[in-house]
This record gives C-alpha cells, structure tokens and sequence, in this order.
C-alpha cells in the first residue's frame, strides 16, 4: 500500500536559512542556494525525504516573505469574508496576486496545498510587527505551524523572547534547530512534533523517524567499511627495489608516499559522496611518512613464531598468518615450503620503529608504510568519519577534523590493534596497490576490520 506524501512548506521572512534548513533535511548539499542576501529563493523549490524507494516526504521551500504587514492590511481591507480560509483563497485567484503582492502570493499559494507549515525564525532580530503579521498569516491558512528557531546558537539569540512570543500566539510546539549540524535528536523532536499535530501522519512519520535512524547506522558501517579497505591497501603493499640502488629506494619511498596520499583521498572523496557533500567539502593536509630505519636488525626463526611459521631442518613448513605464496622475491615466486632457512633469515628483515619498514630479501629491500603512520592514517579517516556524521549539509567550510578526536582514535588503535593488520602485513595479495589479483580470504578480513572500526565510531 503507497503512503501518502507528506507535503510540507518552509515558511519565513526572507534571509533567515529555510534553504540551509532544507539541505541538511533532506541530506542535499546542492540543494537551492544559499547568500548572505535577501530574497535568495525567488521561485517554490522542492525536495523529498525517500523511504525504501518512496518519496514520504516533500519539503518546498518558499520565497521569503517581504510585505506581510501590507498583504494583511489588504486582505482585511478588500474582502468580507468571515473565514479567512475562503478569504486567502480568493485573494489567491486575484489580480493582486500576480502584481503587488506576487512573492507572497508564491508562499501561500504553496501554503495552502501542504499538510504542515515550518516556520524559520531568525532569533538574532527582534520580535517585530512584520514577523508578528506572517504569523497571523500563517495561522489563519488552518494550517499547523512549527516555529524553528534558527541561529540558536549566536551570541545575539534572543530565544527566550521569541518563544514566549510564540507561546502567546498558542504556537507551543517550537524547537531550536542548527542547519549547520547533523542533529540525530532534534530531527527526531521535529518528525515527532509533525506527529503529535496531525495523527493521519503518525504512521508514515514512524517510518521516516525509523529510516533516517536505520540510514546512520548505514553510513557509519560504510564509512567503517571503507577505512578498513584503505587500511588493508596500505598495510598489505610491499614494493620491491634493488637493495644496492641508494637511488631507486629513494624514489620507491616516495612513490609509496603518494600512493598512500592518493589512496586515503580517494577514501575521502569516496567517504564525502557516501554522506552526500562535495569534494571540496574536506581539504585534508598530507600524511607525513617517516623514513626508513638506519640501523638493520635481522630476525631468527625462532622470533618469527608470531608468524605461525614452522621451522623443519631449515625449511619453512606452513605459514598459518597468511604468508602469501606468490609474494615476489627477485623476480621468483617464493611458495610455501619452498624458502630455506637462510632464504627465511633475509626474507623477514622487519624493522618497524613508526616509520617505514625495510625488509631485505635476496638483494632485494620491500618498503611498507609503519605502524605509526598507518595507525595515524585510521585516525584521521575515522575523525573524518565522525565530522562528516555530525555535519550538516548547509555548512559552507572544509571540515576540519578535531585534534583531540584524531589523537583520541589513534591512541584506541594503539592500544588494541586490530589483529587483521598484523596478517596485512605477510599478506600483500590483500594489497590493490600491487595491480595483481586480490587473495579470497580479503573480503572476510574486510568485514572483521569493518566491525571494530564500527565500533568505534558507535561508541566515540
């Protein structure tokens, strides 16, 4: 059965953020536009909230109110009705609404064919007749109305004066609301609020309410999700150069670094799109990588048990943690159970001090990016994350990622790094970054990074 379409109007006096509103609403940074002028919107723009495919939702945005005082003044004037109703209807269907009184004409034509009225206030101005007269407007339509008091925040607020203002108008049910933030409890007040004035509304407003909570849950799994394959591109990549070729190292290490920039971009960018803002809605600094340790400290079998490696008469047996068989080795394919000891003392070289690792093997030195810069690498992605789940679609500036949140996730990962990444690290076919084919057992080391780094941005 196909639920009705809600239909509901933005209403307010001109330059008071009912497009900033809207956008953050419905999820759209490209929605209407938005200057610190009057009179931006000039003409009824709409947008729908969509549930399981079915738009529930639409929300017109109106042009801004600009002689309420004058439209009242000529609605009590030149028309004997007693209901107002039929009053406004007929001024509507008059000359006077194509000519002097066109914008507002716009507003309540688009009024009067909604079930609900979101009136913005701008709380920074004083309550004054204007603001009082689009109001008896309003409530003379037979509408119900919603006062959102914008601009809650601002030093110059006086939200106490307009709500006792409202109170005495018999509007009750008003709510502050910062189009600038992503604010899961007070949509929440406001869908409810819809609820409580109209109860043919309740049901489809339930689901609205039930879809935009199940949607956070969505994007904080996709964000998750997407972190976990950066981070396994990362970790799993191991570039092979000739270890003898000063040179060559040194350009294979800052290939790699940015390999590793362009790649946490494109999760960025791919991160922005998912939540619904621009590219050029983040503008991150770049991720500084360490360089490689001096000093060489080879690893014995016996130290390299955390590897799930066997040793049998000087040959590798197994390799339970995920050493990939076709890890490259001077051109050779080193398989399991193929690599002798001395094979096994170059091949594990690991030096890991937060900066690169070397790993010398056969002539041969593979560059990884450390723990420290990869632990970083998480952080800024799930701050990133967080920013974008608290941000609303109105906001004009870069995010900019909190510093204390950033040393706060990099310090939860240090403290309890995901075991996955340790098996990244002797499992380079997890890698996209080496252009070969991707090892089966990826997608399952994907969703098990996916759940912790879900976690922390559910409890964080």
């Amino acid at each position: 059965m196909t639920a009705p379409l809600i239909k509901v109007a933005m209403v307010g006096h001109t330059n008071t953020g009912k497009t900033s509103l809207l956008r953050t609403l419905t999820r759209d940074a490209y929605f209407g536009e938005i200057a610190n002028r009057a009179s931006t919107t000039r003409h009824v723009e709409g947008a729908a909230l969509m549930v399981d495919g079915q738009p529930m939702v639409a929300f017109y945005d109106t042009p801004g109110l600009e002689d309420s005082i004058g439209l009242l003044e000529h609605l009590e004037r030149c028309s004997a009705l007693d209901d107002w109703v039929a009053r406004i209807e007929q001024f509507l269907h008059s000359e006077d609404a194509q000519q002097a009184f066109i914008q507002e004409a716009k507003s309540l034509r688009q009024v009067v064919a909604c079930d609900l009225i979101l009136y913005v206030i701008d709380v920074r101005e004083q309550v004054l007749g204007k603001y009082r007269d689009e109001l008896t407007l309003l409530i003379r339509t037979a509408r119900p109305v919603i006062p959102l008091l914008n601009f809650i925040n601002s030093p110059d607020a006086r939200s106490e004066q307009w709500r006792q203002h409202l109170i005495r108008l018999g509007l009750h049910a008003s709510l502050g609301f910062n189009p600038l933030v992503s604010d899961a409890e007070a949509e929440r007040r406001l869908f409810e609020k819809m609820q409580a004035l109209n109860d043919m509304l309740y049901a489809p407003l339930g689901r609205v309410i039930a879809d935009l909570d199940q949607q956070r849950r969505r994007l904080r799994r996709v964000a998750a999700d997407l972190i976990a394959d950066l981070l396994l591109d990362i970790a799993a990549y191991a570039p092979l150069v000739a270890k003898n070729n000063p040179a060559a190292l040194q350009e294979l290490q800052a290939q790699l670094a940015t390999q590793v920039q362009e790649r946490e971009w494109r999760c960025a960018c791919e991160m922005l799109k998912v939540f619904g803002f621009r590219a050029d809605d983040y503008t991150p600094a770049d991720l500084l990588i360490d360089t490689a340790p001096d000093d060489h400290s080879w690893l014995t079998l016996a130290s390299l048990k955390h590897l799930g490696i066997k040793s049998s008469s000087g040959m590798a047996a197994g390799a339970s943690a995920g050493l990939a068989a076709d890890l490259l080795v001077g051109g050779l394919s080193l398989g399991i159970g193929t690599a002798t000891g001395a094979t096994l003392g170059a091949l594990y070289k690991l030096r890991d001090q937060g900066g690169l690792m070397v790993q010398n093997l056969r002539g041969h030195a593979a560059v990884y990016i450390g723990n420290d810069s990869l632990y970083q690498l998480a952080a800024r992605q799930l701050t990133l994350a967080n920013g974008l789940l608290l941000r609303g679609h109105a906001a004009l500036q870069p995010v900019q990622l909190d510093v204390a949140l950033l040393e706060h996730y990099r310090q939860r990962i240090e403290q309890a790094p995901p075991a996955v990444l340790d098996q990244a690290r002797v499992t380079p076919s997890w890698s996209s970054l080496a252009n070969q084919p991707l090892a089966g057992e990826r997608e399952a080391a994907r969703e098990q990074l996916t759940t912790v780094l879900e976690t922390l941005l559910e409890t964080d």
